[in-house]
């Protein structure tokens, strides 16, 4: 049997070989006029047809399966170099095919893991179990937004999560996010059923659960890999209940004694200090300059300030799109971002600066009468005009990247200080940089 043919002694190789070509196609075309204009001509004849013949067919067997041919062509010569016939040599090369297929994608997968494992690896334990927790409580701000038809607030969960995956250099979920947002982006732009428009932001959650599913795989694999290979933890757990139950009981023992140091180490036992929570900072600002080719510095200087892990974390996730903006189009060539931590009697003060080309106030209140935020026939100070860049869609940025231009950070910080009851102010001058500061009540 060859290729559904019984007999093939007699047949036209045309109809065996090229069966599954359009008859009438081009293709099929040339393979004839090369073999017409090359019988009975010099061999010089057939080097210059020689590229019609296709060096492999697609085609269907008898089984009707897809089956991957190799083709030798070569002419056969008479004494006086005229061809007189054209030898075709057939190879079925389906499984090799098959076989290189696999390993290329073998390869491919091979290298996307280790990838993946370098980035988890970059982070201590607790780092990444942080990452997770964060994950999820955006996941779930999706959610909840999903089923309101709320694109808005479902964007901003995502781009909170690229965001600390910058922060965590966790490239691959950063890269998966921000594909996810563009998914979003276009959404917004054409109106949709609501019913569909649910059946969409399903697949997008489905999506997100399998990036943090992969990265949590193998996260077992290398936390596992060092409890078998180091003798201690960088951590020590023990039940919540029970630390919790040691805290109140020395707790109230320092209090009674009038112990204040021994008291304030137990009573923020439970909290994070500021400055070392934010000095994973300096590898969001690190990997963005980096990419960015820029020469960019990080410096925390200020009071020792303790916060609860949720008031901490979310002062952080604040903080990012603030960072990233100044590195990718506040910062030009050089420059420095400075965070100064400030205890001022009833409230935390928080202090970012950068030293790039500031902020042009008219360029946001342009954007802001396009978003239709802002009234075009009412005056604005610079103040009023350049705070416009905390509202939903507005940004500088004509084209948005890996990092900002979404129109969504700034949003994001926003209401993050609403929820912790503070407040937040920019000033910006062209040529000479831009300063945010917020304030929380302790």
């Amino acid at each position: 049997m060859f290729f559904g043919f019984s007999i093939i002694v007699g047949k036209n190789f045309v109809d065996i070989l090229f069966k599954d070509l359009d008859r009438e196609g081009e293709e099929l075309s040339r393979i004839k006029i090369a073999i017409l204009t090359s019988i009975g001509a010099k061999d010089i004849q057939f080097l210059c047809v020689e590229e019609n013949f296709p060096q492999k067919i697609f085609m269907k067997n008898h089984k009707n399966e897809n089956c991957h041919l190799r083709l030798s062509v070569s002419p056969i010569l008479s004494e006086k170099n005229t061809v007189i016939k054209i030898l075709f040599v057939v190879e079925d090369v389906t499984l090799l095919d098959e076989l290189e297929r696999e390993t290329k994608e073998s390869k491919e997968n091979n290298l996307i893991r280790l990838k993946m494992l370098q980035e988890i690896a970059s982070n201590s334990k607790f780092e990444f179990k942080n990452f997770i927790d964060e994950f999820y409580n955006n996941l779930n701000l999706c959610k909840a937004s999903m089923v309101l038809n709320d694109l808005k607030s479902f964007l901003r969960g995502i781009h909170t999560i690229k965001g600390l995956s910058n922060l965590y250099g966790l490239n691959g979920i950063s890269k998966e996010m921000h594909l996810l947002e563009n998914k979003i982006v276009d959404l917004k732009k054409v109106p949709t059923d609501e019913k569909l428009l649910q059946e969409r932001l399903l697949g997008i959650v489905k999506s997100m659960n399998v990036s943090i599913e992969q990265y949590i795989e193998l996260y077992r694999e290398i936390f596992e890999f060092k409890k078998s290979n180091y003798r201690e933890e960088e951590i020590i757990e023990i039940p919540k209940e029970r630390f919790l139950f040691v805290k109140e009981k020395l707790t109230k023992e320092f209090s009674k004694n009038k112990d204040e140091e021994n008291f304030s180490l137990i009573s923020n036992l439970d909290k994070y200090e500021l400055k070392k929570n934010f000095q994973s900072l300096e590898k969001i600002i690190n990997n963005l300059a980096n990419a960015l080719g820029k020469k960019i510095s990080f410096k925390i200087e200020g009071d020792d300030f303790y916060l609860d892990r949720e008031k901490s974390f979310l002062l952080k996730e604040s903080i990012i799109p603030v960072v990233q903006n100044s590195c990718d189009h506040g910062i030009e060539h050089e420059g420095n971002i400075n965070l100064k931590i400030r205890d001022d009697n009833e409230d935390l003060t928080l202090i970012i600066t950068d030293d790039g080309h500031g902020i042009d106030p008219s360029l946001v209140y342009k954007k802001a009468i396009e978003e239709g935020i802002a009234n075009g026939s009412q005056d604005y100070t610079d103040e009023q005009k350049i705070n416009f860049i905390f509202e939903s869609g507005v940004t500088t940025k004509k084209k948005a990247s890996q990092s900002s231009g979404r129109g969504v950070g700034m949003d994001i910080v926003k209401n993050n200080i609403i929820k912790l009851g503070g407040s937040i102010n920019l000033t910006s001058v062209l040529g000479e940089g831009t300063t945010i500061i917020i304030k929380i009540p302790k």
